[in-house]
């Protein structure tokens, strides 16, 4: 059965605007102040990395703030002896 892992972006907005990444992805650089085109390039970031957007709350816009849900299907890890070589 295929395992799939979700991630919560949410753009921060007021005196300390930022991305919030849950749970954290230390090889994404979420430290841009969010704005519709940094918005876009963190998640075009994330898609590169396998990441798929399933749903976006923008009900706020004017405060500048917004969640997005994505999901990624988690590789399957490799069989231990799963194969075998034909010796002649």
């Amino acid at each position: 059965m295929e395992r799939w892992e979700t991630l919560l972006v949410r753009a921060e907005a007021g005196h300390n605007a930022q991305f919030v990444l849950l749970p954290s992805q230390p090889d994404v650089d979420g430290m841009q102040t969010p704005n519709y085109a940094s918005t876009v390039a963190l998640l075009n970031q994330l898609g590169q990395q396998g990441w798929r957007l399933v749903s976006a709350d923008m009900s706020d816009n004017r405060a500048r703030t917004g969640v997005y849900w994505l999901s990624r299907r988690v590789p399957e890890p490799p069989q231990a002896g799963g194969g075998w070589v034909a010796s002649v």
